[in-house]
């Protein structure tokens, strides 16, 4: 169970369910950047950690990295831990989006006109 009211799964997806390719996004589409900072700001943002190391800094959002690392706390506060926001943004990488498929109450999806290489997809969630 989570605390938080909005859990929001947002991806940005290409025309084969593509989401990465070598760590980073498979494609450079500013609109779409634009419109994740816009959507999460103020907002949490919860990534695995390899999601987390290819990520630039996101000013005025809390990230929570989740990992199977024992050396890694389960959540890793980057910010202030009173943050006052209430959506729960799950902003990927694959495993995070299958953990987390049972807490989502909606989803955001940018479609990517792409079609080219990748070796991350996006899960079967529905």
């Amino acid at each position: 169970m989570t605390k938080f009211k909005n859990v929001v799964l947002i991806a940005a997806v290409g025309n084969n369910g593509q989401i990465g390719f070598k760590g980073n996004l498979p494609w450079h589409n500013p609109e779409d950047l634009e419109f994740f900072k816009t959507t999460t700001s103020g907002h949490i943002v919860l990534v695995g950690s390899h999601t987390y190391a290819t990520l630039p800094k996101l000013p005025n959002r809390l990230v929570y990295v989740q990992s199977r690392d024992k050396t890694l706390d389960y959540y890793v506060y980057m910010r202030d831990k009173h943050f006052p926001a209430k959506t729960l943004f799950i902003a990927g990488g694959t495993t995070i989006y299958e953990l987390w498929k049972p807490f989502v109450s909606r989803s955001i999806i940018s479609h990517i006109d792409y079609n080219g290489e990748a070796d991350t997809f996006m899960p079967h969630l529905w």
